[in-house]
């Protein structure tokens, strides 16, 4: 990637200068729109105004490379994506500032920066990092939400054009398969070069529990060759998975809990990683919530109570019930 084109090296140089901060201060950067700025905002804010510079002029860029070590697998190390829920905590510290003077369009621009950097991080179709771009959307429609009562038709217009033209961001389905790909992959070359069957299993258990989970206790019999017969079951369990995460609401909990169950008898490769996915359609599904009542509320803001027949619920046979 062109290294002029490349926003993720704007967004490094954005995470660079973000001050330390102190218990006090990660308070003001993690209140709520509703909280008055006290005498600590201030100071946060013109400390990190470099940042800020940062995140527009990446924004302004084509592309986004993060540079991510696929090969590694679940040692896959993300360190920007913490970096990133920090700056976006900052940018909605600025937004509140510039909502609080009146100055709605400064406000949606660094909110309209932080949502960019959210899809771009989630891009990458890792699955952790999905998670993490929903947390930064939440983020910015929270700040968002007190101030749009007060918004007029312009300012409105202003949000929903920034909101159309927002990146795709990643997609949990894609994020599955890379998922996938990655912990079978990975799998595979650990169970080949690895210098023994029991170094094989050690290694494989090292990655993938936690250190309070993992007793070590290792089955001598295990071979590598059992393992790789159980890691072609794991791929095959995935693509059931992919099936089950697409079946209606009604049919998912049954069908994703028979699974649950049979890769834990059949599977232990699996059963190490399948269990923990169970809720990430819950969590899919709540930003998808999220992200309709947002739009919902814009709508009602700009063009009255007139319009809630038309406001579709994503989850339901009809629109949203209004009050």
């Amino acid at each position: 990637v062109d290294s002029s084109r490349n926003a993720a090296l704007a967004y490094w140089q954005a995470f660079a200068q973000l001050p330390p901060t102190n218990q006090e201060q990660d308070k003001v950067l993690r209140g709520p729109a509703s909280d008055q700025l006290n005498e600590v905002a201030p100071k946060l804010i013109e400390r990190s105004k470099g940042s800020m510079d940062a995140l527009r002029r990446g924004r302004s860029m084509a592309e986004c490379e993060w540079g991510l070590e696929f090969e590694a697998g679940p040692l896959m190390v993300l360190p920007h994506l913490s970096k990133a829920r920090e700056l976006a905590r900052f940018a909605g510290l600025h937004a509140r500032k510039h909502f609080a003077e009146g100055d709605v369009e400064a406000a949606m621009r660094v909110l309209g920066d932080t949502l960019v950097l959210a899809r771009r991080s989630g891009s990458d179709d890792v699955l952790i990092s999905l998670l993490v771009q929903y947390a930064m959307e939440e983020l910015v429609m929270d700040a968002i939400v007190y101030y749009l009562p007060s918004m007029d038709a312009d300012q409105i217009d202003l949000l929903e054009g920034g909101l159309d033209a927002l990146p795709e961001g990643g997609s949990m389905m894609a994020c599955l398969r890379m998922e996938q790909e990655i912990f079978v992959g990975w799998a595979r070359r650990i169970v080949k070069e690895a210098a023994s069957d029991e170094e094989a299993v050690r290694m494989l258990k090292s990655a993938i529990i936690s250190p309070e989970e993992n007793d070590d206790e290792r089955d001598p019999s295990v071979t590598r060759e059992q393992m790789t017969k159980w890691l072609d079951g794991t791929s095959q369990d995935y693509d059931e998975l992919f099936d089950v995460f697409q079946a209606p609401d009604d049919e998912f909990n049954t069908r994703w809990n028979a699974l649950v169950d049979r890769v834990r008898e059949d599977n232990p490769f699996s059963a190490m990683v399948f269990p923990a996915l169970g809720r990430i359609r819950d969590v899919r599904d709540k930003i998808t919530a999220q992200w309709a009542l947002f739009r919902a509320a814009i709508k009602l803001v700009r063009d009255g109570a007139d319009v809630r027949e038309t406001l579709e619920d994503p989850f339901g046979d009809g629109p949203f019930q209004y009050e």
